[in-house]
């Protein structure tokens, strides 16, 4: 009885192991596919990864530069859609959350969510981030967020859009509705 337990818990170790493995693969051939794409499509970006905080799993962060333009993505890769879905889904609510209380404290003009995306990806939103644009999105098990880091204070949504719609069409598709 004891070496079946002992070999159940190695092989359920191993299982787990292998699949947090598979999920950093998948995550480095996007990166990867991403890159290529960009080289190809929109040449002069340079591009840095860069190291996620200690403990987090299946995520990449990537920051893109060209001239004063500094543009930060964050790529989430859930154990299923259902989480993803679901994490897009609570983003938003704390967002809206966040809009409620400062309307109530009389800005009556303050809005983060800008415009929904519901064509990028499995849909998405622009949103305000420190007086700057960004954009978020799910496609399949992702959730992505692009946020243009500088010049700060910019309205201008265009680059987070470029680098979200061509990344949306190098991760792999899912099949649940946002």
């Amino acid at each position: 009885m004891k070496k079946i337990t002992t070999t159940l818990f190695l092989l359920s170790l191993l299982c787990v192991t292998t699949y947090a493995q598979a999920g950093q693969d998948q995550l480095a051939t996007v990166s990867r596919s991403f890159k290529e794409r960009m080289d190809r499509e929109m040449p002069g970006w340079t591009h840095r990864s860069i190291e996620p905080i200690e403990g987090s799993k299946n995520v990449i962060i990537d920051q893109w530069e060209l001239g004063d333009i500094t543009l930060k993505l964050a790529v989430t890769q859930y154990d299923s859609e259902a989480a993803s879905v679901q994490a897009l889904r609570d983003f938003r609510s704390q967002l809206q959350t966040e809009e409620a209380a400062t309307i109530a404290k009389g800005n009556k003009k303050f809005h983060l969510i800008k415009e929904n995306l519901p064509n990028l990806g499995d849909g998405g939103l622009a949103w305000d981030v420190r007086g700057s644009e960004a954009v978020s999105f799910r496609r399949g098990k992702f959730l992505v967020f692009i946020s243009l880091a500088s010049p700060e204070h910019t309205n201008d949504v265009y680059f987070s859009k470029e680098f979200a719609r061509r990344l949306a069409e190098v991760l792999p598709s899912g099949t649940a509705s946002p």
